[in-house]
């Protein structure tokens, strides 16, 4: 997933170099009144704090809850 979605919430420039920068400028001042808010906040907020916290504690809980389950295999495989 990408943070800026070309056209639509942000612009890409081709090189990290001046005449690149200043390509993008220029389309940046075409593209004036086009980019809609409401989808520039969306993509944003799928890479806020609180979401990544949200899903890295849901993946941590997954993570260990599985671990936990192979544990009690191996335990009653054990004995």
């Amino acid at each position: 997933m990408e943070t800026v979605v070309d056209g639509q919430t942000g612009l890409f420039f081709e090189h990290q170099d001046e005449k690149s920068l200043r390509l993008a400028l220029e389309r940046f001042i075409e593209y004036e009144g086009r980019f809609n808010r409401a989808s520039i906040r969306q993509q944003a907020e799928a890479f806020s704090v609180d979401r990544f916290l949200r899903e890295f504690g849901l993946a941590v809980q997954k993570f260990y809850e599985e671990f936990q389950a192979r544990q009690g295999i191996l335990r009653h495989c054990s004995r």
